[in-house]
């Protein structure tokens, strides 16, 4: 009876910090809807919606960065409480925004709080976890990561469009789901963390001299596939406006939705696939995924557009699982969390660097060119590394199922 106690009592903790990772990816999509709204009513620049974009991304990376070892010194429990409570300011920040300031706060907030969470909550969902079971912990913290994601965009999509108070509501309901979470990590989650031993120490980002070539092409593809994830996070809306000549917002939330639950859905899939095979597919998706973007701006076609998304998400998808299976295979095991931080680095200022200047040439040149300039480079990148990878010898072994070690791609 003590066991069966024991064993409900892990299940229920789990749950709570399943929902945690859940509530965190959709607190961090589902803004993106609301980018459109926001520019117009406070009359800010294209380059302003794609700093605020960025914001979040420095924000995650930064804080994975300077505590992502913090809950090994003070435990799990404290970090999630501390995670949670910040998703609520953060969401209060964004409901009481007058001005893009507030938010950059907002967006500054919210980064932190997902840094700090997809750490502890990894790891507590395979402490929670008899060892028999933590691959599929890791799976449910993928699943409730991508299920979150998706459900953020259409779940603001449909309040944005449909109920009073756009710009105040979402982010009710979001502080309501963050509450609910805070309460249940309080009340149901226990330390996981016998021994804490461990002394807190900045994540160095390092790469092993031996391993520099295969770090590149890795680093490389995922950061192909995630720029163009930020140009959805950041844009998509504006181009829906522009491609579709629709204003729905539900058609822009259902547009990030498919992004991001393909792009999920695809991870999923690929995760027993050779990392080369993987990182190739992707490389191709993600180059063809840019192209019939521009095909759709000039044919102003919905089905061309979301054929776009399609592929573009199958292939950021691939992309990222590809080279982190890659990136965890050949990463010694002492330096492993040295080359991580690198890998996160790399994928941050992938995330956010272009689409700056993707948002600043739409300032000064508009959309469709500034687009076009992306893609042309980002195609070029793509079969630049496509041509390195297959003439690149062998490297490690067939990748194991990828752990997801908790790179969010949010928005």
């Amino acid at each position: 009876m003590v066991n069966i106690s024991r064993a409900l009592r892990q299940r229920l903790a789990a749950t709570a910090v399943i929902f945690v990772v859940f509530c965190t990816t959709f607190a961090s999509n589902g803004p993106s809807v609301l980018y459109v709204v926001y520019q117009q009513r406070d009359h800010f620049s294209s380059l302003v919606v794609t700093a605020i974009f960025s914001t979040y991304a420095i924000a995650v990376l930064a804080t994975l960065l300077v505590i992502g070892q913090l809950s090994d010194v003070i435990g799990r429990r404290p970090m999630l409480i501390g995670g949670a409570a910040l998703l609520i300011v953060s969401s209060a920040v964004f409901a009481l925004a007058r001005s893009a300031w507030w938010l950059f706060a907002a967006r500054g907030l919210q980064g932190i709080a997902t840094g700090t969470l997809v750490a502890a909550a990894g790891a507590a969902l395979v402490e929670l976890s008899a060892p028999q079971h933590r691959r599929r912990a890791s799976l449910m913290n993928t699943v409730s990561f991508l299920t979150g994601a998706a459900a953020g965009s259409i779940a603001f999509g449909v309040m944005v469009q449909y109920l009073p108070s756009p710009t105040v509501l979402p982010f009710v309901v979001e502080m309501v789901l963050d509450g609910l979470a805070l309460v249940g990590v309080i009340g149901l989650v226990t330390e996981t963390v016998q021994e804490r031993g461990a002394r807190w120490r900045l994540q160095r980002p390092s790469v092993p001299p031996s391993m520099l070539w295969p770090f590149f092409l890795c680093a490389i593809t995922m950061g192909l596939g995630w720029s163009l994830g930020g140009l959805y996070g950041s844009l998509s809306p504006t181009m829906t406006r522009q491609i579709l000549h629709v204003s729905s917002h539900v058609v822009a939330g259902a547009v990030l939705f498919t992004f991001n639950l393909i792009g999920g859905l695809t991870q999923l899939a690929f995760s027993r696939r050779t990392p080369r095979a993987s990182m190739f597919s992707g490389l191709l998706f993600v180059a063809l995924g840019a192209l019939l973007i521009q095909l759709a701006f000039s044919e102003h076609s919905a089905p061309i557009f979301f054929a776009a998304t399609l592929l573009a998400g199958s292939g950021g998808g691939m992309a990222f699982v590809g080279s982190l299976a890659l990136v965890n295979e050949l990463a010694p095991p002492e330096r492993r969390a040295e080359v991580l931080a690198a890998y996160n680095l790399v994928g941050y200022l992938a995330l956010s660097v272009p689409i700056v200047a993707v948002g600043v040439l739409t300032s000064a040149i508009g959309l469709r060119p500034a687009s076009l300039a992306f893609t042309g480079v980002l195609i070029l990148g793509a079969a630049g590394v496509a041509v390195m990878l297959r003439r690149a010898p062998t490297v490690g072994g067939a990748a194991e199922a990828v752990a997801f070690e908790e790179i969010p791609v949010g928005s």
